[in-house]
């Protein structure tokens, strides 16, 4: 039969394909899963006698036709599979498998490292022992296997996400630490989470590093006359003599102040050690549906791979600790995740942190023996909010008896895909919020870039004026800044400042193959998030922001402003530098209140959905190009243009039977109809503005900076209000 046959790679992205794919997995009582390749061994009628799929460096989807399972097929098929990835440069593979499948992937170099009732995990490399041997080399670093101390001490140990690192997780690993001697932190390394490993890595070891958290007064005035005591050890303190341009700075955050410590996986109290994660633990190896929130079988089946895995490897590697989790109210598969677990291995449950006055209370599976840690419980409400979650840190609005108000990852991402900046940092400590930051900034470059039906601009519709970019380039010139947006925030000088942005607009000229596409928006996103992470919660948010900006602007641009070499601007023109020097006073002024006019007044439809959304950003567009000299549009099409296009964008908005009843003063006061452009008269909003898309591309009309002053608008917003 396999005579006729031959292997070959199928293409998934052909419609065909993939549902022959998937129907022959369906018959062999598989699912299609998310594949890179699918490799097949296929008669000559085109049916699929065997198959295998590859995603990253996990084989699966493994399946071979009823009729062919005595033919020796898979063997062949596999070894195709195996060299293509070697080819690529991917040789430690992991497979999924049935259980009678075993041998077949021993006798190619596979060996079994997880197993369920219903399938095994195995890989052809040594990743899992090298990344055992890592965690022993730490664990015997911190003494706390049995044989290295005298007295043995009670170890523990997290396995979180931390999507982002809430207070919810601050307070787990208190209540871990009040049990153990020495806890482990294993972060989550899928990278397929809204925060990147890197940034979720970071917020967890910055979460747990000791005075991370230290309060600083938001008013400007006091915080340059903080003792340098109070932040710097005293090797460091000859270096709190800065200058006045440094004084934002080292008020605020100065390098010291985030530990050398933080990059060492061991707390400095030496009770805390955050590990690398791996693909070993909570993965696309190893539990797949626990990313796609799935409960069904194959759920439970990953699940106790997962759990197999952690039993028989890491946790022996790390001297048999005792494991802690969270309760879950909310999410059915992670606590069926932590119902098997507690089965399996030696686990304690912490009730999750709520945002009821009350302190939760710690499941009976006791770790600790009790001559030793009598003194180690404490359960009052008093002790919890003198311990550093003071009440009105939780929004009031938000106090409920029921499971919704448990201070989850969840509900922080679900306030930031709002837009709600003070709302997710009530839930998380200090040292998250610039990473909330850096969520937030890249929401508003992709809601720029996602809305149709922008005049001259990129969108998912068209190209705009623009023939060297198109959506697929803006979004990778997005996606290469995202590691440098909390590293804006976290500048403790300009110089760090200046270098975050020289880095980031390298970054994004690679990722773009030399297309600038978010130039001006480093620039201006970089103040903004630099200032908004100095804020603190008691201070009005929108008047610090008001007057951070310009001090930061002003000693960023300090040395520049002197420099004879910049080229002149036209007369009563503001450049980029001139607008964040005023400290971005028109989109105070104007943009900012009439976006949020949009959004959030009582006669407004809210921006809830995407619809409404997206005409509020088209309208707010509008507005920022009817008043705004943009130097990109200038320097295109000249002045003059640039003058009728601020009119003729004017007269597109007024058309639109959206605007608050309180626009009408803007048009009869500021812009006058007689003043408009006939041309571009239209009977409805959005024929004008479709008009309006058509000749701005003929003309290579690009109002860049509009967009600029668009995204910086959207994220102000969403950290105001």
């Amino acid at each position: 039969m396999l005579d006729h046959g031959s292997i070959q790679e199928l293409p998934l992205s052909h419609p065909h394909f993939r549902k022959q794919v998937e129907a022959f997995l369906l018959e062999n009582g598989l699912r299609m899963e998310s594949l890179d390749h699918y490799y097949a061994w296929t008669a000559p009628d085109g049916s699929i006698i065997a198959g295998a799929g590859i995603k990253a460096d996990v084989i699966k989807c493994v399946a071979v036709a009823s009729s062919a399972r005595s033919e020796g097929c898979m063997l062949p098929l596999l070894s195709r599979v195996v060299s293509d990835a070697a080819a690529a440069g991917i040789l430690n593979l992991k497979v999924f498998t049935k259980p009678e499948n075993l041998q077949i992937f021993e006798s190619i170099g596979f060996h079994e490292i997880a197993r369920a009732p219903k399938a095994v995990l195995m890989e052809n490399g040594k990743g899992l022992e090298r990344y055992c041997e890592y965690l022993s080399g730490i664990c015997k670093a911190n003494g706390a296997l049995r044989h290295a101390r005298p007295r043995p001490g009670i170890s523990g140990v997290i396995v979180m996400n931390a999507n982002p690192f809430t207070l919810g997780h601050k307070y787990l690993i208190e209540k871990a630490l009040e049990q153990v001697d020495h806890l482990y932190i294993i972060p989550v390394k899928e990278d397929v989470s809204a925060f990147p490993y890197s940034e979720r890595l970071a917020m967890i070891r910055s979460g747990v590093m000791p005075g991370s958290g230290s309060p600083v007064m938001p008013d400007s005035d006091r915080a340059s006359a903080l003792p340098a005591s109070s932040l710097m050890p005293d090797s460091d303190r000859a270096s709190a003599h800065l200058s006045s341009e440094q004084k934002y700075f080292s008020g605020r955050c100065p390098k010291n102040h985030f530990s050398s410590d933080i990059a060492s996986p061991t707390h400095a109290d030496a009770r805390i050690t955050v590990l690398e994660g791996s693909d070993y633990c909570i993965s696309a190896a190893t539990f797949p549906t626990y990313f796609l929130k799935d409960l069904s079988d194959a759920a439970e089946t990953q699940m106790l791979l997962d759990l197999d895995l952690f039993s028989r490897w890491i946790s022996p590697a790390l001297g048999n600790p005792v494991r802690f989790v969270g309760s879950e109210p909310s999410d059915p598969l992670t606590a069926r995740y932590n119902d098997l677990m507690a089965e399996r291995i030696n686990t304690c449950v912490i009730e999750r942190l709520s945002y009821r006055a009350r302190r939760p209370s710690v499941s009976q599976i006791s770790v600790m023996p009790d001559p030793d840690r009598a003194s180690a419980q404490q359960s009052s409400e008093e002790n919890y909010f003198l311990e550093g979650f003071p009440k009105n840190q939780f929004p009031s609005s938000s106090l409920s008896p029921t499971h919704a108000d448990a201070v989850t990852a969840t509900a922080v991402r679900s306030a930031l895909e709002r837009g709600r900046y003070q709302e997710a940092a009530a839930l998380c400590p200090e040292t998250t919020h610039p990473y909330l930051l850096a969520a937030l900034a890249e929401r508003a470059l992709v809601m720029e870039l996602d809305t149709p039906l922008k005049p001259g601009l990129v969108g998912p519709d068209s190209n705009g004026a623009h023939s060297d970019m198109n959506y697929a380039t803006m979004m990778a010139g997005i996606k290469a800044l995202r590691p440098f947006w909390s590293r804006m925030a976290l500048a403790a000088s300009p110089e760090e400042l200046r270098e975050a942005g020289i880095e980031a607009e390298r970054a994004m000229m690679e990722a773009t193959g030399g297309v600038n596409t978010h130039r001006g928006a480093i620039f201006c996103l970089g103040l903004a998030l630099n200032a908004a992470a100095a804020w603190r919660q008691g201070v009005d948010i929108q008047e610090f922001m008001q007057k951070r900006l310009p001090e930061i602007a002003q000693t960023v641009l300090h040395n520049q402003l002197r420099d004879s070499k910049l080229a002149p601007r036209p007369e009563g023109i503001k450049d980029a530098r001139a607008m964040a020097l005023d400290g971005y006073r028109d989109l105070f002024e104007d943009w900012l209140p009439f976006y949020h006019s949009l959004c959030h007044s009582e006669n407004a439809t809210p921006c809830h959905s995407e619809r409404s959304e997206e005409s509020a950003v088209q309208l707010t567009l509008l507005r920022i190009m009817s008043t705004l000299d943009d130097t990109c549009i200038i320097k295109r099409v000249g002045q003059d243009r640039a003058q009728k296009v601020k009119l003729e964008a004017a007269s597109v908005l007024q058309t639109a039977s959206a605007l608050p009843a309180s626009e009408e003063n803007y048009f009869s006061g500021r812009c006058p109809k007689n003043q408009f452009s006939p041309d571009i008269a239209s009977p409805t909003h959005a024929d004008a503005l479709k008009d309006l898309c058509i000749r701005y591309a003929r003309e290579r009309i690009s109002p860049g900076g509009a967009a600029d002053m668009l995204a910086l608008t959207i994220f102000i917003d969403s950290i105001i209000w």
